[in-house]
């Protein structure tokens, strides 16, 4: 590091190590409200891109205003770093009104790659759901090393101009990434 004291008129160098510890795990990535998702080509999967599997690359949403008159649930993606070959965690999702749980359920996760990497994916009815504004709370572990993620979300009687064709090929995939 340089460092240039201009009142004094004094120019020091310094070096020290930076030290960044490797992370633990299990990482655990944003929680994504997800939009659509897009089939890709033959060859075209991205390695290592944390939002493909199966042959389909997930968008996720950058407003989470989702009209119920456009679809019949919301989908939603985390991608995971687990240790190899230890014990899959604990994975709670919660949806919440104004900071009080709604419901709660379990989140089932599969086994990830052989290096750990997990992209996990779910969808939650919204039918019986009202229009209002709503939090999606998923927690991977469970103790003092439980990990939260948060997402909010908005629900809507109106339309908000979604492709059914974006929404049929998220099912597809959904469906798909249940049978891998």
């Amino acid at each position: 590091v340089a460092v240039h004291d201009g009142a004094a008129k004094r120019n020091q160098v310094f070096r020290t190590s930076l030290h960044i510890p490797l992370p633990t795990r299990p990482v655990v990535g944003d929680l994504m409200i997800v939009d659509h998702a897009e089939k890709l080509e033959n060859g075209e999967a991205i390695v290592g891109n944390p939002l493909v599997a199966n042959q389909l690359a997930l968008v996720p949403t950058y407003r989470p205003t989702l009209s119920r008159q456009e679809r019949t649930e919301v989908n939603f993606a985390v991608s995971l770093i687990l240790e190899p070959g230890a014990p899959l965690p604990f994975a709670k999702l919660t949806l919440n009104d104004a900071g009080a749980p709604l419901s709660s359920v379990a989140l089932p996760l599969h086994p990830p790659d052989p290096d750990g990497r997990l992209l996990a994916v779910g969808r939650i009815p919204i039918a019986s759901i009202p229009a209002g504004h709503y939090e999606l709370e998923l927690t991977i572990g469970s103790g003092p090393s439980a990990q939260t993620r948060r997402a909010e979300l908005t629900l809507t009687d109106t339309s908000t101009g979604a492709s059914r064709m974006d929404i049929t090929r998220l099912k597809d995939f959904g469906a798909r990434y249940a049978q891998a």
